[in-house]
């Protein structure tokens, strides 16, 4: 059940927000997590790789959520030369992200915090020019939840940051389009190696990558 009032109300339930809770909960503050979607870690929005220096600090890495432990890297350039990086232990992860997003807020929730779904924050709460709590529809009905402090973890364009005051837009300009595709028994591809074609032939304005899941 919401309250009407907490110390932190996060809003958006991916990584940074589930983190970010589980972090506040740790130190014995009431925190609120707001998720727009069904299920926290779904749909997925992310190729899914992660080195092990930016995941060890937040999560200790487990088979559950890893598809592919990562030591390798080939650039392939437009005339087809490689360049390979390779090191002696793992140095990288493919990550089964739904997976990985729900044991993130399975650790926020043990630490305290509440998270709950299909709640869409459509406003924030303002005293003058002071964010006071945020503004959603739930379960049909227009709710107001108040707090001290809200963080906007919704995403690259944060319409919470827009709403605070913050230039959250993005230039067309500096967008690329991108398109993914989940495939199974490709030809030489080692599953402990990502793979990046660089070059207009193959993507323009961005790269091709090969990511694999396991064998």
């Amino acid at each position: 059940m919401l309250k009407q009032e907490y110390d932190i109300i996060v809003v958006g339930a991916g990584p940074a927000g589930t983190v970010a809770a589980r972090f506040a909960a740790m130190q014995g503050v009431d925190v609120l997590v707001l998720e727009k979607d069904r299920d926290v870690g779904y749909p997925v929005r992310c190729a899914e790789a992660i080195s092990k220096r930016n995941l060890i600090p937040f999560i200790e890495p487990n088979d559950r959520f890893i598809a592919a432990k990562i030591n390798k890297y080939v650039f392939i350039s437009p005339n087809g030369e490689e360049v390979k990086l390779e090191f002696n232990e793992v140095n990288g992860y493919v990550l089964e992200r739904r997976i990985f997003d729900y044991e993130l807020g399975r650790l926020a929730s043990e630490a305290g915090a509440q998270i709950q779904t299909r709640v869409y924050v459509n406003g924030l709460i303002l005293e003058g020019e002071k964010v006071c709590g945020v503004k959603a529809e739930y379960q049909g009905k227009q709710i107001e939840i108040k707090s001290k402090i809200v963080i906007g973890a919704d995403g690259v364009e944060s319409r919470v940051g827009r709403w605070a005051g913050i230039e959250t837009h993005i230039d067309y300009r500096d967008m690329e389009s991108c398109f993914q595709v989940t495939a199974a028994n490709l030809d030489n591809v080692d599953s402990s190696t990502l793979y990046f074609y660089l070059g207009t032939n193959y993507a323009p304005g961005g790269y091709f990558w090969v990511f694999p899941k396991g064998e």
